[in-house]
This record gives C-alpha cells, structure tokens and sequence, in this order.
C-alpha cells in the first residue's frame, strides 16, 4: 500500500552475497573489530548510511564515493552456530569529518548534523543533495548501506596539528 515490498519491512538488513560467503565475511569483520579495540582501544566499526558520489574535477571520469551518515556498531552472537547479530552501540551516530573538510576545499559548508530527538535522516540527506547540487556529477545516493572500518585517527592529528586551530596564546 506504501510502494515498499514486504520483504524491505522486516529489521534484517538484506545483502547480495550467499549466505556461506555473508558468514565468512562476517567472522572476519567481527575477528578486526575486536581487534581494533583491543589494541586501540576504539571502535572504528560502523554502519555508514548515504554516500555522496563525487569527482574530484569535472574532467576527470572516476566516481568517488564516500559515507554520509556514520553509527557506531558491533557484531556479536552467542555461538558459533548462530549467525550474527548487529548492535548499534550507545553513542551518537556522526557525520563523516573527513568528508566535511574535503569539501571546503571545493567551497562546500555541509549541512549542519545535530543529531537528536528532532533529527530526521531524509532531510539531512535532502540538505546535503542540495549544497552539492551545482557540482557536476555529484549525487546523493540515499539508499547505500555498507558496513566498514572507519578511523579518524589521522584526520584527527592532522586537524590538531593545523595552526589555525591552535589557541591564540
């Protein structure tokens, strides 16, 4: 009745891999993570929703990708003969900090991401469609979903070590 299929109104996230194969992946993904926190101390573990697709010119031919909308999460599951299970962890989703600052170098200021109670995905994304709208082949792809690794580490250092940062004294 709303133009969704059934099968898109349930809480499983759906892939194109087999399920022998989704496994597989999944244990490796749930082996990295545990070891990023382990020896980081850090999740870097999230589902990345939205992509803008972008070029860094318009002469050049190679889409660029990269995640909108960043929630912390881990995988878990209580033997090994259960699938997986994925959890959202209690904190905040984020924005993507990297992408934010790669677009000042285009001029670009993104939406503002406040996210809580009033904060509303579509419009986030409908904001952001509409700052890179004058970019020529750029995109926002609303429905991509993909689980990765996200480490902001180097951003980070690289941002502290910026002099325009640094306090005035």
């Amino acid at each position: 009745e709303r133009g969704i299929a059934t099968r898109h109104r349930d809480t499983q996230l759906q892939t194109a891999l087999k399920a022998e194969v989704l496994q597989r992946r999944l244990l490796s993904i749930y082996y990295d993570a545990r070891t990023a926190i382990e020896e980081q101390g850090v999740n870097t573990l999230f589902i990345a929703l939205g992509q803008l697709k972008w070029r860094e010119d318009r002469t050049s031919a190679i889409d660029r990708f990269a995640p909108l909308v960043l929630i912390p999460v881990e995988l878990e599951r209580g033997t090994a003969k259960e699938r997986f299970k994925l959890k959202v962890l209690d904190q905040d989703p984020s924005e993507n900090l990297s992408l934010v600052e790669k677009l000042k170098e285009f001029g670009i200021t993104t939406p503002p991401f406040d996210y809580g109670d009033e904060f509303r995905l579509f419009l986030y994304f409908r904001d952001f469609a509409d700052v890179v709208s004058k970019q020529e082949g750029w995109e926002i792809l609303e429905n991509k979903i993909s689980l990765r690794f996200f480490s902001f580490s180097k951003f980070l250092m690289y941002r502290d070590l910026d002099p325009d940062n640094w306090p005035e004294e």
